[in-house]
């Protein structure tokens, strides 16, 4: 009787052995696929596309809750076999010290994604608004252009002809070329490079954007 009930108790303790050796594979396994997941390579080229990566973490979340339910299944299944005095399995690759650190590394690659779904979100919303202040430049840049026509046709009008027995077009002429040197001298162009310099510096933005895209 007692070698029956000696042989059953060990046969109970083996099927204990498989059920945690399958058990921690399927759970090593899911795991590993999780930090593939999560440590995958994405590129992002709108605010949309950007939110879209932040509105995933939600549910990478989630999967990963249901994981650390499956892991708190097995230890507490782990419990119960130290309680049966089970404290070697050789049908299993992996204890509960090797899942929880598993379970660590898929924590921290979630964090990471986290930070950095985040980062391109913050980079393409600030990519939008350098094109929204390059709009606002290049508008001011365009009726800047206006303005300097004007003055410019207005010392010089179009098809102005000057003949020689004219004295007083003659005089006009000599106007139209002190206020044209006016126009040229280097405290004039100074001025106007100044008015085109916002609108390259946020070009030159843009352009350092494209070349360092969203990638992760």
């Amino acid at each position: 009787q007692r070698l029956r009930e000696e042989y059953a108790h060990q046969q109970k303790m083996d099927e204990m052995r498989l059920v945690f050796a399958k058990k921690a594979e399927a759970l090593n396994r899911a795991m590993e696929e999780r930090v593939d997941t999560f440590s995958e390579i994405f590129v992002v080229d709108t605010v949309a596309e950007a939110e879209q990566q932040v509105a995933e973490i939600d549910g990478y979340r989630e999967s990963l809750e249901a994981l650390q339910c499956d892991l708190d299944a097995i230890a507490a299944y782990a419990e119960e076999m130290g309680s049966m005095r089970i404290s070697r399995n050789p049908y299993s690759r992996f204890g509960m010290p090797d899942l929880l650190a598993h379970m660590s590394r898929c924590e921290a690659a979630l964090e990471a994604r986290q930070v950095s779904v985040q980062e391109a979100l913050a980079h393409q919303q600030q990519i939008d608004a350098t094109k929204k202040a390059f709009a606002a430049a290049a508008y001011a840049i365009l009726e800047f252009v206006k303005t300097e026509r004007a003055k410019l046709d207005e010392v010089a009008p179009p098809g102005l002809v000057i003949q020689p027995d004219d004295t007083a077009a003659i005089e006009k002429g000599k106007a139209m070329g002190s206020a044209l040197d006016a126009l040229m001298a280097p405290d004039a162009k100074e001025g106007r490079d100044a008015k085109l310099l916002p609108a390259q510096e946020l070009s030159d933005k843009l352009m350092e954007a494209a070349d360092r895209k969203s990638v992760v």
